[in-house]
């Protein structure tokens, strides 16, 4: 397991964030603020409705409320997959440009594809005792990213990457999980707070990722002898 400091990687996460905060906050802004308010302002416009007549709701009622569901969660699922990628660039010194947001098709099949396995595991370990569930989302947290990272692997290949790299360095990703996750409490209070802190973690979590996928190989090659790598 990795020794790491914290403060440092909190630091280069904020740095990091700071010279890509515009595009960040730009996708963060249409990708994930604006679908919540809008399906939140559907929602609560038919909750009022039906508080105020108290009749009991016909589907033609509810069904803007239906619809509007699964475009928020298939917009909110593009921009946080994207974002993901053009994140790890930024983590990886690269210089990412706006196409970096979006991904070939069947990459969102394959990510779609794992997330339903996923939430079916959670739902079930969740349903078992509730910790179960935690401790499969916290050890499959990266399947996404190596989904995106490596696509030459299959969707369970990506299942068992992401439980190796969390089970290697479960210590410090458990910590600055806690961490992100009380930034993102806090941020998201304020509510206009979600525009910057989604992205801010979404970076965090693509600094881990890369940080302990990078570091073996790296130093995998650096004992090979020169000669073998010419």
């Amino acid at each position: 397991m990795q020794e790491i400091d914290f403060q440092d990687l909190l630091i280069d996460a904020w740095n990091k964030f700071k010279e890509r905060w515009k595009p960040l906050c730009v996708a963060s802004l249409l990708g994930y603020f604006v679908p919540f308010v809008v399906f939140c302002a559907v929602y609560f416009v038919i909750l009022f409705g039906l508080m105020l007549y108290q009749e009991q709701p016909e589907l033609s009622t509810i069904m803007p409320l239906f619809i509007a569901f699964p475009i928020f969660f298939v917009i909110m699922f593009l921009f946080s997959v994207g974002t993901e990628n053009y994140c790890m660039k930024i983590c990886r010194g690269e210089n990412p440009e706006t196409k970096d947001f979006f991904l070939p098709a069947n990459t969102y099949l394959r990510i779609f594809v794992a997330m339903f396995l996923l939430t079916l595991l959670i739902s079930l370990g969740v349903l078992l005792c509730v910790i179960p569930g935690m401790i499969l989302a916290f050890f499959f947290a990266f399947v996404s990213y190596a989904i995106i990272d490596h696509p030459e692997l299959g969707i369970i290949d990506c299942f068992k990457h992401s439980w190796r790299l969390v089970k290697n360095n479960w210590k410090p990703i458990l910590i600055l999980f806690g961490i992100n996750y009380a930034v993102q409490s806090v941020l998201s209070s304020t509510i206009i707070g979600m525009i910057p802190c989604i992205p801010f973690g979404i970076l965090l979590t693509s600094l881990l990722y890369t940080k302990f996928n990078d570091e073996p190989a790296n130093n995998a090659q650096s004992v090979i002898p020169p000669s073998i790598l010419q």
